[in-house]
C-alpha cells in the first residue's frame, strides 16, 4: 500500500502503477480513494449442503453406519447436491477408532516346533547359463534360529 501511495505521489497514474505492481486498476483506485486501510466487509454465512440432511445422517451414524460412500449414495437418493468431503468432515466425529489387532506370540519348548518354507532360487553359471536350485528354510520354534 506504502508503494501505491508512494508513486500516486511521484505523478503516476493509476494505469502505470497497476501494471507495475501486477495489481488491478480497481484495487489502486480503491486504496487511493480510502482514507485509512481499506477494511474488509464481513461476509454472510452460508448454509450448508448438509445441513437438512444432519439429522437424518445423525440416526445412521448412530446405527452404526460409518461408511461415507454408501452415506453420499443414500443422501444422494434424498436429493443431496453436495459432495463427498463435507460429507466426510461430518461423520469423521461420529467415527470409532480402529483397534489395532495384538499378536499373541507362540512360545514353545525346545524341540517341540519347527516351521519349514521352501523356494526357489534362480543363479546363473560360469558359462552364462540360468540354473534354479530348490531350497527351504527351517525355523526352530524356540530359539528362532535358521
Amino acid at each position: 500500500m506504502k508503494e501505491i501511495y508512494e508513486m500516486h505521489g511521484q505523478g503516476k497514474h493509476i494505469r502505470e502503477i497497476s501494471a507495475e505492481l501486477g495489481l488491478s486498476r480497481n484495487t489502486v483506485r480503491k486504496y487511493l480513494r480510502s482514507p485509512g486501510v481499506p477494511k474488509a466487509r464481513p461476509r454472510e454465512k452460508r448454509v450448508s449442503k448438509l445441513e437438512q440432511f444432519k439429522e437424518y445422517l445423525a440416526g445412521r451414524l448412530a446405527d452404526g453406519v460409518t461408511n461415507c460412500v454408501v452415506l453420499l449414495r443414500e443422501l444422494k437418493a434424498k436429493g443431496y447436491t453436495g459432495g463427498y468431503n463435507i460429507l466426510k468432515e461430518f461423520a469423521t466425529p461420529y467415527r470409532r477408532e480402529r483397534q489395532t489387532q495384538a499378536t499373541v506370540r507362540f512360545e514353545t519348548e525346545p524341540g517341540e516346533q519347527a516351521q519349514v518354507d521352501f523356494g526357489r532360487c534362480r543363479y546363473l553359471t560360469v558359462d552364462g547359463k540360468e540354473r534354479w536350485v530348490w531350497v527351504f528354510v527351517y525355523v526352530l520354534g524356540w530359539s528362532r534360529a535358521i
